[in-house]
Order: structure tokens, then sequence, then C-alpha cells
């Protein structure tokens, strides 16, 4: 069994009362990581006293004051930064060889405060900790994984560990506890009319980190609470948990209790489903297998890594040979009801993120050019799509600058059509641009 995870041997905080909760337990089989100390750490000059004042941030920072980290012992453990994550409200805990650890915070990385260089001898005995066997031999294979960690019944995190020259790493993301509701989020009442539905296709598309996740879990939680059905999630790894209500929930993990995303939907219409939701489509078996479960009576939910949602639709036809895709754009015409595009945009006092749309709401235009495979017109059909709930990103980046969440420079950048996006705001592009 590899050494403990502590390391950088930060002296305990003299005050506070020691923690008695041992390491957290683990999501598929993986071995504790035990609480001592490991030897050749790297220790900070101090530690502040709990009594002083609070810690400055360091002088490239912005923002709110981030608290040091506390500690439960001798030394920084895993579940210390960890637990710091959840304090600060951080989304990802950035790992790195020789490297002192970092956190994503509001938007940004910032060093944890009263941190130092983790060795890489002692990261990769702390990485490879959180590991059963079944995932080592993966991780030596691969040099890279995705698993899931419990800090006790507090929080959960995706991990991805992983080689970088040589040296291990990993980035830890925050699930929270809890998942929000849509209301909570504030999501488009024409999305939540669209969980109401027997059958079809939805996607939620957007880049890593933005709050696919929490969306799709809100809308699952949206037909847990009102319909009376069967839901299955198919997750690597799983990452929010769903307490049967009205419906009864099922969740399967790819590799723990399924060998892949389209082995597990083949073998979900023997499991009488209402609502099945893909982790990720990710590949031709997995995206046909769903579109076929949308065709034939389920509700199924997705995610894909794109921009907008003209993009996702030429992505779901080109993951299929050309002698397929007029096949494909026919059965996406009939099945697919929506497409959201998401990302997360810094908010105007720095606390937080806002999230900003593109919402495209299948209508008979949109279904006719998708079934000729004239995908480069469905951007004006987008565009001109109000009337139905359409929108595009940079119709709601404007909107989030008119309500004052985020500033217009912001805005700009994240716009995919400067154009549109001032002319949203009733005024032509600074210097005529």
């Amino acid at each position: 069994m590899p050494e403990n995870g502590a390391f950088f041997g930060l002296p305990a905080p003299q005050a506070p009362q020691r923690q008695q909760a041992g390491p957290a337990p683990l999501v598929g089989g993986g071995q504790r990581v035990a609480p001592t100390p490991a030897p050749g750490m790297q220790r900070p000059a101090a530690h502040p006293s709990q009594s002083a004042a609070p810690a400055q941030p360091p002088a490239e920072d912005q923002g709110p004051v981030i608290p040091h980290i506390q500690v439960t012992g001798p030394t920084v453990t895993l579940d210390d930064m960890l637990r710091w994550i959840v304090q600060v409200d951080a989304s990802d805990l950035h790992l790195a060889s020789d490297m002192p650890p970092k956190a994503r915070v509001h938007g940004s990385l910032k060093q944890i405060p009263g941190s130092g260089v983790i060795p890489a001898r002692i990261l990769e005995q702390m990485l490879l900790g959180l590991m059963n066997d079944r995932q080592t031999a993966q991780f030596n294979e691969t040099s890279d994984i995705d698993m899931a960690y419990a800090l006790g019944e507090n929080a959960r995190f995706r991990v991805n560990v992983f080689r970088a020259r040589g040296k291990v790493g990993s980035v830890m993301r925050l699930i929270p506890s809890r998942v929000k509701t849509c209301d909570e989020l504030n999501v488009d009442p024409n999305l939540r009319a669209l969980m109401t539905r027997s059958q079809g296709l939805i996607l939620v598309t957007g880049p890593t980190g933005s709050g696919k996740s929490t969306l799709l879990a809100a809308m699952i939680d949206e037909a847990n609470k009102t319909r009376q059905d069967h839901i299955l999630t198919i997750e690597d790894p799983i990452e929010f948990t769903h307490r049967s209500q009205a419906c009864t929930v099922t969740q399967r993990e790819v590799y723990e209790d399924t060998k892949s995303f389209a082995s597990a939907l083949k073998a979900s219409l023997r499991e009488d489903p209402d609502i099945i939701l893909v982790g990720e489509m990710r590949d031709q078996e997995t995206t046909q297998a769903a579109l076929e479960a949308a065709d034939t009576g389920h509700l199924v939910l997705g995610t894909m890594h794109t921009r907008s949602a003209p993009e996702t639709i030429t992505r779901v036809v080109n993951i299929f040979p050309a002698e397929l895709q007029a096949q494909i754009q026919a059965t996406l015409a009939s099945s697919l009801q929506a497409v959201v595009t998401q990302t997360l945009v810094k908010t105007i006092d720095g606390t937080g993120r806002a999230p900003a749309q593109e919402v495209m709401i299948l209508n008979d235009g949109i279904r006719n050019q998708i079934r000729a495979g004239k995908l480069e017109q469905i951007a004006s059909a987008l565009q001109t799509g109000a009337d139905t709930g359409m929108h595009t990103m940079s119709h709601d980046l404007a909107r989030l600058v008119r309500e004052g969440r985020i500033s217009e420079a912001t805005g700009a950048e994240k716009a995919p059509d400067i154009n549109e996006f001032y002319a949203k705001l009733g005024r032509g592009v600074p210097g005529g641009r």
C-alpha cells in the first residue's frame, strides 16, 4: 500500500481543537490514505496563529481575502485541502509535482495560502493511494484516469489523475453536496417544459467547467419530483447523487457498473427506463445508441463539448461516416428537441460566475434544415427564433451586461458575434469594428 497522503509538513495551528474525522471514504473501492506524516516534506517557514489577523492574499490576487488553510494534524493532507476548497467555494484543486497546490476560485487560479511545495514522490504516493487495483492498472496502462472521491458526507469530487513529463498531477473538481433546483438556477421555462416530454433528445453542451453537470442535475431533479417514471443515469464517474422521489432513480458508473456508455445504453432498453442521462456522447457507438433510444420512446439527455448549438448539430452528424450521415440527419431531425450551450462568466464584483446560455428549441424550419443537410442555415434560424424561446450566446451575454451582472468588456470578450452583442446593447461596436 502506498505511503500516506500527508505532505509539505505545515505545523498544526495552536488554538483550535483537532478534528477527529479520519480520512474520507473513497468511491469505487479505493484504499484509504493514512493520516500520518510522510518523510522528506518541505516546510514553509511559519504558519500564522489562529489569533492573528486574517491573512491577506498575495499581492497579485484581486477580490476578497482568501483564508489560510486549516489543518487537522501535524501536516497538511489531501482532505485538509479539499475541505478548504469547500470552505472558499472554489471549483477545482490543481496538484502538480514539485509545485504548491492551487485552486480555481471564481474562475482564477490562486495558490492556497499557507501551503508549500509538494514533492513529486509524495504526490505520486498520495494519488496512487486513491486508486483500487483496477484503477491502478488502468492508470499504469493509459497514464490518466477519471474517478470520484468522497469527503465524508460533506462533498464529492470528480478526480482526474494524469502524467505530464513523467510526473503525476491531478485536478479535482468539487461536486456540490446538494443538487440545485431549477428555481435556484433560474432555468429557462422552455427547458423545464421539455422535461415533461415522453421522448426525444436534449443536448447540454459547453467547455469543461461550464456548469453542464449542474444544469443537467437540476433537470433530472425536476423530473424526479414531478414525474412517476424510471430515471437511469450512465456516468463516468457518478457526480451528483439522486435519491428516488416520485421517480425511481438508477445510477450506473462506467467501469464500475458497466463496461462503457454504449454497452450501458444498449442494456438500458431492457431496464424499462423512461428518462436516460448519458454523461457524455463522445463516440459513434454511444451517439448512435442515444439517438436510437430517443427515437424509440425515451427522453434522453446528453452532453457534448461544443461551443454553440449549430456546431453541436454538425459535430453529431460528422461523428458518422459519410455513407451514414443522411440517415443520421433524418433521425436527428425527428428526435432532437433542444440544444443548450452554456458558459460561466466572471461577475462584475469578482465574487462569482454567472451562467450565459444559447438555447435552440427545434421547430419545423430547423428540422427541415437538418434533414436536408443545410446545417449552415441553422445559425440564422436560431437568431430569428426569439418567439419560440430561442436566443444566441451573444444575446444572453448582452442581457447579463444590461442586468449589471457582468462587465461590458467581459461580455464582449466572450461574445461569439461581437456585432450582435452590441446590437442587443442598442449601439454599434466601439471603434466601428
